[in-house]
């Protein structure tokens, strides 16, 4: 096996669990590709926010919910998970501040960090695909 990581933020994430999304095929060509794939135990709360929050929307109809949170814990069960540490926490707030970002962008560039290189970061996220390219991480997709 590899020693290659692909960190998904859960903007990447959320592409695996709704395959109707736009780029959701680009996240599946490095979901069933040979790396290690590695993500914060943040993701799984957020994914769960934007599912959620599709469905109070109307953009999910109860099918497609009771669907989606199933394949939250098949995909997830692939995943190398991080717990979010006290490291993190300082990590991301110093990256917030250095990059403009959210606190929950901060902690997933702040997770990333720590797992090391080589890394590709998963995001569709421009702003923080910015600061993952800083970082020294490749970014996919080009969002360019």
């Amino acid at each position: 096996m590899t020693d290659h990581r692909a960190y998904f933020d859960t903007s990447g994430f959320v592409k695996l669990i709704l395959p109707q999304e736009s780029g959701a095929s680009v996240a599946q060509s490095i979901f069933g590709s040979d790396v290690i794939l590695a993500t914060s135990m943040l993701t799984y709360v957020e994914t769960h926010s934007a599912l959620a929050r599709r469905f109070r929307h109307q953009e999910l109809d109860e099918a497609e919910w009771v669907t989606a949170l199933d394949r939250v814990d098949l995909i997830w069960r692939s995943f190398e998970v991080e717990s979010v540490a006290d490291r993190h926490i300082q990590a991301a707030t110093d990256l917030l501040v250095r990059f403009s970002l959210s606190g929950a962008d901060a902690i997933h560039l702040a997770t990333a960090v720590d797992l090391g290189e080589p890394l590709t970061f998963i995001t569709w996220d421009r702003r923080q695909a910015e600061a993952g390219q800083a970082l020294g991480f490749d970014i996919f997709p080009d969002l360019d």
